[in-house]
């Protein structure tokens, strides 16, 4: 309510036109309409200010962090700028233009959508005034505003671009990966997905996203689907198909949402856009290198794009282990159990530590500490059982850790 607790009047009364309609709509839910709101005001904000924001006091910044980056991030922020700077703008913006006006928006996005002088449709920049076109599009349909993207998140992308496609030579074929830090509010989930969809319609590669906080990863996903939605893409076979993006789910969710091919319960290989979650991408490479062909190459086809990655990598171990099946070792754990239950003594479990495996000391150890740790556990306190995992989980902080 005290986002549209306002005045009917002046500048006001654009954003109440705008909420009037959307609160109207009988497809909006009630939940979303604080984020929709909310939406709606930081747009406005933008929007008030677009005719203010200057490309070369962009790049003027980008420019302080000069002296602590790699010369070759640097070199990317160059080329950004030789290919954004002063005069080769998305778009021209005149003062007599109201970007509120039907017909001065409708000039604007016929602007944003046209080629620079000297490149063709799906080439450099056309690829990415393409995505910002249809992004406007989407936007334009559903609150009737103009999105423009700001300079910082067209540099960023294209620094991005850069580094996906530069010439490999020997000073460069170390570098991997890439990390930008965006601040709040400067539209990094556009960012993110721009850079998804670029990765598949002019890399011909397929994008994995990971957002490893699930409300977050399923909003993101619901505001960008349609703009997937807006682009084919070439299959193998030669033909044009829709582009496929598809989001990671639980099981329980996947299986209530049977008509809906864009809800799955792990990554679909066939997917040229994925978001998901740490825990369903590591299960997806890990079964690549469990599986006896290791087709590793198929890594060259696949580019993974982290949301949060201070959160992913840095704040949690950057490895996860992965447990290969023992078959042999397996039913000696079992076995190891079995007489654990049955109140054997310590004397009793030294014949598995002498049946000749190299790992029979390791396996009793193991079971017996944390058999003792499992007499003490308390169901419901400490642990539960977690139909989406199949296992029992740890408690902590009240919320069952699949990992534990």
């Amino acid at each position: 309510l005290r986002l549209v607790d306002r005045p009917e009047s002046g500048h006001h009364q654009v954003f109440l036109s705008r909420a009037k309609v959307l609160v109207e709509n009988e497809a909006t839910a009630p939940k979303d309409l604080k984020g929709l709101l909310s939406h709606i005001e930081t747009m406005l904000f933008f929007l008030k200010y677009a005719k203010s924001e200057d490309v070369s006091l962009a790049h003027v910044e980008f420019k302080k962090q000069a002296k602590e980056l790699d010369f070759r991030v640097a070199n990317y922020l160059a080329w950004a700028e030789r290919e954004y700077g002063p005069g080769r703008e998305l778009v021209q913006l005149s003062n007599s233009q109201s970007l509120l006006d039907v017909s001065d928006v409708s000039a604007v996005l016929e602007e944003l959508r046209r080629p620079p002088p000297g490149q063709q449709q799906g080439e450099g920049m056309a690829v990415f005034r393409e995505i910002f076109y249809q992004w406007a599009v989407a936007m334009r349909k559903q609150f009737n505003l103009l999105v423009l993207p700001h300079h910082t998140q067209v540099i960023c992308l294209l620094a991005f671009q850069r580094f996906l496609e530069a010439p490999i030579d020997a000073k460069q074929a170390s570098i991997t990966a890439l990390i930008a830090q965006v601040g709040t509010g400067e539209g990094k989930s556009m960012i993110v997905a721009a850079l998804a969809i670029y990765v598949v319609v002019a890399s011909k590669k397929q994008a994995h996203v990971v957002v490893d906080d699930e409300t977050l990863l399923d909003r993101d996903f619901a505001t960008f689907r349609k703009l997937f939605d807006a682009f084919p893409v070439t299959g193998k076979d030669g033909r044009r198909r829709p582009l496929k993006a598809v989001l990671c789910v639980s099981e329980e969710r996947a299986a209530a949402a049977k008509g809906d091919s864009g809800l799955v319960a792990r990554v679909d290989p066939e997917a040229d856009i994925c978001y998901c979650e740490a825990k369903h991408v590591q299960s997806f490479y890990a079964s690549i290198a469990r599986n006896e062909q290791r087709d590793f190459d198929s890594y060259a086809g696949r580019v993974l794009i982290l949301d949060e990655v201070d959160a992913l990598v840095i704040d949690e171990e950057p490895n996860e282990p992965f447990v290969y099946p023992n078959k042999e070792l397996s039913e000696m754990a079992t076995k190891v159990a079995e007489s654990l239950l049955g109140n054997a003594t310590s004397e009793q479990l030294m014949h598995f530590r002498s049946s000749g495996h190299p790992a029979a000391a390791r396996v009793v150890h193991s079971v017996s500490q944390e058999w003792e740790k499992g007499k003490r556990m308390v169901a419901g306190e400490d642990f539960v059982y977690t139909k989406e995992s199949g296992k029992y989980c740890a408690l902590h902080a009240g919320r069952a850790n699949p990992k534990a």
